[in-house]
């Protein structure tokens, strides 16, 4: 992140000073305005009033303005001594609550992490004879729930359901996945 056009104007610098320390204990850039050179009579107001942080091409620094902004780049503050904590993400505690196949329709109940948010994204593995296909669907987070409605068509057989959430700023990624005995079709092993 960085701030452009940090400046003060009006003769004073507590503000540019106090923003200058603050932005750097917490990792923020910043740009001053404005580096150029411009004689009294082009300047939009006279003297110290303006933003003007040079007073020629030899780069002298404008009091007080650009004065207090060089001394602060050669002698920036320390870091603060106590850092912010980093950000502690949650697990996504991401499960399937039910899951039927009826009437070639598959309902499932799925529950999230309460600060999770947005979407989930299925994912159903179909079968018929040697064939197999996926279908994807997304599902809107409400609350700390999700439900899915998926049809598909006759002769084909549910084998998997499988749910990614993909995180944010508070809850990791998580998956899950079902197989349930009964209502999908047991996973076939090979066996020797």
């Amino acid at each position: 992140m960085i701030t452009s056009e940090v400046g003060q104007n009006g003769c004073q610098t507590k503000f540019m000073d106090e923003y200058l320390d603050w932005s750097d204990r917490n990792g923020i850039g910043y740009l001053a305005w404005a580096w150029s050179d411009l004689s009294e009579a082009d300047l939009p107001e006279p003297g110290c009033l303006n933003f003007a942080l040079i007073d020629d091409l030899e780069e002298t620094p404008r009091e007080p303005y650009g004065v207090a902004y060089k001394a602060h780049l050669l002698n920036p503050k320390p870091e603060d001594p106590e850092p912010l904590p980093p950000v502690v993400r949650e697990l996504a505690n991401l499960s399937i609550s039910s899951a039927r196949v009826a009437a070639r329709k598959i309902r499932a109940k799925a529950r999230v992490n309460p600060l999770a948010n947005g979407r989930l994204q299925a994912v159903v593995r179909l079968r018929r004879g040697r064939a197999k296909r996926t279908s994807n669907r997304e599902l809107v987070i409400r609350s700390d729930r999700a439900k899915l409605l998926l049809r598909y068509r006759k002769g084909w057989k549910p084998l998997r359901l499988k749910l990614n959430y993909t995180g944010n700023g508070m809850v990791r990624t998580g998956t899950a996945s079902l197989h349930p005995k009964g209502k999908f079709e047991k996973k076939r092993r090979n066996r020797r």
